[in-house]
């Protein structure tokens, strides 16, 4: 029987930086519970964080979260980093476009 590496979001906030680590899978399925938990932090945020060390899948329901955030920052008092990602995530951002878009570290 294959099991599925847990979905995670945890959350880190100092002052107006928040950090999101990720884990598991951000897909179709997981996007919504990203989508909810930037939506309901945000506010009063100018640096976010998404720490992408444990997460090891990502489509485009997941690149469309992070395309949404990345406008919504776009301010010159505010910004996104996306962190950590691994060797396939980061080619996706290629293939996509995103290394273009967001500040991938």
């Amino acid at each position: 029987m294959q099991t599925e590496k847990e979905w995670k979001i945890e959350k880190e906030r100092l002052g107006d930086s928040l950090t999101l680590r990720l884990t598991g899978r951000l897909d179709t399925e997981t996007s919504q519970d990203l989508q909810n938990v930037i939506e309901k932090e945000l506010d009063g945020v100018r640096l976010l964080t998404v720490d992408m060390t444990e997460l090891t899948y990502l489509t485009s329901a997941g690149l469309r979260v992070l395309l949404h955030v990345s406008k919504r920052m776009n301010t010159p008092e505010s910004s996104v980093v996306v962190s950590n990602p691994n060797n396939e995530i980061r080619e996706v951002f290629k293939i996509t476009g995103f290394d273009g878009i967001l500040n991938i570290e």
